[in-house]
């Protein structure tokens, strides 16, 4: 078995990884960096590595709504209550985030997901929102997915903001920071 060589099976998304033996390759296809993303821009089908995805998405849906921000630094977000996804990308290396917003009974369960297959990359969201001298407030590592849908179903790292909380119909103002911590 160790005499084959394999392929990585992503090889069509950018990766080199051509003569990997049996036990290489199970060891390889776990940690491969070239693995398809999909792009989070709703109607959109493009599927490419993590690499690829940033320059797709400027080019195609840069006219969309995207909150462009830089990692460590504070950046406010207004989103109406039933927002269900508002897109983020970093203005220096370009990844993209999604900021989720689950209407639920009790509230807005609000949350980051990051697009990467980097299982390595870590990355340390800040999520606060103030109303009438209360403050709520949620820091936790970003999960890293590499398709998002728009669903029901939310990560179990989110901040839930009560329902009445800024009154009927009113905006939610968000204060976020998003740092990279690892790679």
């Amino acid at each position: 078995m160790e005499s084959i060589k394999f392929s990585c099976p992503n090889a069509k998304y950018g990766c080199n990884k051509d003569r990997l033996s049996y036990s290489e390759k199970c060891g390889h296809d776990s940690k491969c960096l070239y693995v398809p993303c999909t792009c989070p821009h709703i109607d959109c089908e493009f599927v490419s590595s993590m690499f690829d995805l940033p320059v797709h998405f400027g080019s195609e849906h840069g006219s969309t709504t995207v909150v462009k921000f830089l990692y460590y630094q504070p950046f406010d977000i207004t989103l109406k209550s039933e927002d269900e996804a508002t897109m983020l990308q970093e203005k220096d290396a370009g990844q993209l985030f999604i900021l989720q917003n689950l209407v639920t009974s009790l509230g807005n369960a609000i949350n980051i997901c990051c697009i990467t297959t980097n299982s390595k990359a870590a990355y340390q969201c800040k999520i606060s929102v103030k109303s009438n001298g209360c403050n709520l407030g949620i820091k936790y590592s970003a999960e890293n997915i590499q398709k998002f849908t728009v669903s029901t179903d939310i990560s179990s790292k989110f901040l839930l903001i009560p329902s009445g909380y800024f009154g009927a119909g009113e905006a939610i103002n968000l204060e976020i920071r998003i740092t990279f911590l690892v790679c």
